[in-house]
């Protein structure tokens, strides 16, 4: 019986270490997402207004002109 407790402690714990590193994972991608927001200069924006407009790009995004336009004046501009 305390083999079969001591498995489970561990199964536990090896649950609760995976949900904590795939909480981490989660909040450095919003952290970056927000600082691409910065970068953009949109950091001061109104969050409706930066969700309406996200939400609108998203439509926009379908085309797949659109996509290649904006991916390649992303990388334009990113590093510079």
């Amino acid at each position: 019986m305390g083999t079969l407790r001591a498995r489970l402690r561990k199964v536990e714990a090896d649950r609760a270490r995976a949900a904590l590193a795939d909480r981490k994972k989660d909040t450095r991608h919003k952290i970056e997402l927000g600082g691409l927001i910065v970068k953009a200069g949109m950091g001061e924006v109104d969050k409706l207004i930066l969700y309406g407009g996200l939400v609108d790009l998203a439509e926009r995004l379908e085309q797949s002109e659109e996509r290649h336009r904006l991916e390649r004046r992303g990388r334009r501009t990113f590093f510079s």
